[in-house]
């Protein structure tokens, strides 16, 4: 067994996954600046991790949530250039859509 898949690097994404669990939970408990603050520490502790791209998402989601669409559908557009082949490629494009009704950011 090589290092990059033993139990260490095992772990890492253990971490990682838990770290977005408590990000996911969050958000959907309707904290989204909290939700930040965990995704914030995730990247700080795994810059470039397995879960980037989760991380990502999360963070647009959280955005949409705090009424910060305008940015999220920028991080978005950055998103779908640099991963255009992602399997998050559908909910990317679809981030906190703009109503013409709802005046956010």
């Amino acid at each position: 067994m090589s290092q990059e898949t033993g139990p260490s690097s095992q772990t890492g994404l253990a971490a990682e996954m838990e770290l977005l669990r408590r990000a996911r939970a969050t958000l959907d408990g309707g904290d989204a600046g909290a939700a930040l603050q965990d995704l914030a520490a995730h990247e700080r502790a795994f810059a470039a991790g397995q879960m980037l791209q989760d991380r990502l998402l999360l963070r647009m989601e959280a955005l949409c949530a705090l009424g910060k669409g305008r940015q999220a559908r920028a991080e978005a557009a950055v998103f779908l250039r640099t991963y255009p082949g992602s399997t998050h490629t559908a909910r990317v494009q679809t981030i906190c859509p703009e109503s013409p009704n709802v005046v956010t950011d």
